[in-house]
């Protein structure tokens, strides 16, 4: 077998050369609820970490490369060394102090200066997510899928960081600093044009549901 190529594109998004070498680790089961006859059920369906089939989030770059060293696979890693200092180390949020898990998925963020970062449901995502913004005062792109979390964050965003939250929706374009979005506005957009030149590299910190990634 040819060696295999892992790079980096940029701090949120990496390829490799034969992802069939990582597909089956990279699969898991989510859960959804649809309704039965008489009422709602659960459902499993599978979904897959990779991306366009080769692309992954750079933040699982290392769990790619112990993937491939302990399938004994020969690879080659090109990884930029994208890393964004913090300007502080305790966030200024209003009204809200951080539970002392959020301090400890904090501190971790604050160390590692680049990456992704995951979190199940119900873990207090946004406080922490306005923490990093305010540590690190860079952009923010809050990407989210339901017109509840979309109020929600953007509620919860303006009271702790207190400033202006932007809004992509259907009626609505509106960029600050600091923008919510919702997921399939956005990608409508994106695919037909109507976004500004240079958008997606305007933003510092992108959030895709439960999920943090960094990009410099």
């Amino acid at each position: 077998m040819s060696k295999v190529r892992v790079e980096e594109i940029n701090p949120v998004w990496s390829t490799i050369s034969n992802p069939e070498l990582i597909r089956d680790v990279f699969i898991f089961e989510a859960e959804f609820w649809r309704q039965g006859p008489y009422r709602k059920e659960p459902q499993t369906y599978k979904k897959s970490l990779l991306y366009n089939r080769n692309k992954f989030h750079t933040g699982h770059m290392a769990r790619v490369l112990e993937i491939l060293d302990r399938k004994d696979v020969e690879s080659e890693a090109i990884i930029n060394d994208y890393k964004v200092d913090a300007e502080k180390t305790e966030p200024n949020l209003i009204g809200k102090e951080l539970r002392d898990y959020q301090q400890v998925a904090l501190a971790g963020i604050l160390e590692a200066k680049r990456g992704t970062w995951t979190a199940p449901t119900r873990s207090g995502k946004t406080p922490i997510m306005a923490a990093v913004i305010d540590c690190f005062n860079l952009t923010a792109l809050i990407i989210v899928h339901t017109k509840d979390l979309y109020e929600q964050t953007k509620k919860e965003l303006s009271e702790m960081l207190g400033v202006k939250i932007g809004e992509i929706s259907q009626k609505i374009f509106d960029l600050q600093d600091v923008t919510v979005a919702m997921k399939q506005t956005l990608a409508n957009r994106i695919e037909k044009g109507s976004v500004p030149k240079g958008f997606e590299k305007r933003w510092g910190i992108w959030s895709l549901m439960n999920v943090i990634m960094f990009q410099s």
